[in-house]
């Protein structure tokens, strides 16, 4: 699609041959992140969690821009994925007793906050950090958390429907665990290329 967008483009002389491939990467982030977020729309709209999803999505989408986290080689990977963790996320909110969504809640703060303090940020092997873009989001990224805490124990005693700080507490917790996800596949990827090599 995005191939096809880019010719479109030049051949109605709205951008220049030379700036194809840039146009192409561009419109294929965009388009892979419009899909991501129009499959939660259409499932939060079809199973009635609009305003979980919503606090789940703002959990997940800023802490993750911080913190980084596990990459699909693939966007249909990528995509997999997220409607895979959406969906975990769904059934737990659908079928965790009314008793538990307190203590869950806490859990998951402070697992989301220990691994964000110890592994983020994390790098991807295809964009590098400098030494300096390091220290920014890791500072930027143990704020954000400690923030979303906060913001996770207001919606906690402040509403009597307690699944709403489950909700942002689900999404944090998925982009910590997106992090240690990240450290496997790394561990795996160095094991693979050492017995390569021999």
């Amino acid at each position: 699609m995005s191939k096809k967008i880019s010719s479109f483009f030049i051949s109605n002389n709205i951008i220049k041959e030379e700036d194809k491939e840039v146009y192409e990467y561009s419109l294929e982030l965009l388009l892979s992140t419009v899909l991501n977020f129009a499959a939660v729309i259409i499932i939060a709209i079809f199973t009635r969690k609009i305003l979980e999803a919503t606090l789940f999505v703002l959990g997940f989408v800023p802490l993750r821009a911080m913190a980084g986290g596990y990459h699909a080689d693939t966007h249909f990977r990528c995509f997999l994925i997220l409607i895979f963790t959406y969906s975990v996320f769904l059934l737990t909110v659908f079928f965790i007793p009314v008793k538990f969504i307190l203590a869950t809640t806490a859990v998951l703060v402070l697992i989301s906050i220990s691994l964000i303090f110890i592994l983020s940020p994390m790098e991807d092997s295809n964009k590098p950090l400098s030494e300096e873009e390091t220290k920014k989001f890791r500072r930027k990224s143990r704020i954000g958390i400690l923030v979303y805490s906060l913001i996770v124990l207001g919606l906690s005693l402040l509403f009597k429907n307690k699944i709403f700080g489950f909700s942002l507490a689900f999404g944090i917790f998925s982009v910590s665990f997106s992090l240690f996800a990240s450290v496997i596949k790394n561990a795996i990827k160095k094991v693979l290329m050492r017995k390569a090599l021999k």
